[in-house]
């Protein structure tokens, strides 16, 4: 088994098909439109599994919509233990980073709560939309 990775968690649709014996067939729909649970695979970015025999070559094909913008869409192939292990990294400096700006929100806010300026208070909002920014563009909010 081979999963096939879009890095692009805000597509809005896509389809991948397969060519079998002439006949084109859908692989699943996917995209940002549709509910989570409608993921062929349930995690952030699209992730298509695809059965190979040993030496068995497939033609794949992929349909993408996202109006009003440009399309960049990395394209990844994976062992299912290259795909867990790289994810099991990522979530480890996802959850690094995301500790750290939940430690300076909280001294802002301690800050603005106890020295009571409003500079703070901005800081601390500040920060709290830079959060909220990143996980929405990593696609995990």
């Amino acid at each position: 088994q081979i999963y096939l990775e879009l890095s692009n968690p805000h597509m809005d649709y896509m389809e991948l098909f397969e060519v079998v014996d002439g006949e084109i067939v859908s692989q699943g729909k996917t995209g940002d439109i549709f509910p989570f649970p409608q993921r062929p695979l349930p995690h952030r970015n699209f992730v298509y599994p695809l059965h190979f025999s040993p030496g068995e070559e497939k033609e794949l094909l992929m349909v993408f919509y996202k109006p009003g913008s440009s399309i960049e869409i990395p394209v990844y192939l994976w062992s299912p233990a290259a795909f867990g292990y790289r994810d099991y990294i990522y979530n480890l400096g996802y959850g690094a980073f995301f500790g750290f700006i939940a430690i300076c929100f909280l001294a802002s806010a301690i800050a603005y709560i106890i020295l009571k300026r409003v500079l703070h208070l901005w800081y601390t909002l500040y920060v709290l939309s830079v959060f909220l920014y990143v996980l929405a563009n990593l696609g995990l909010a």
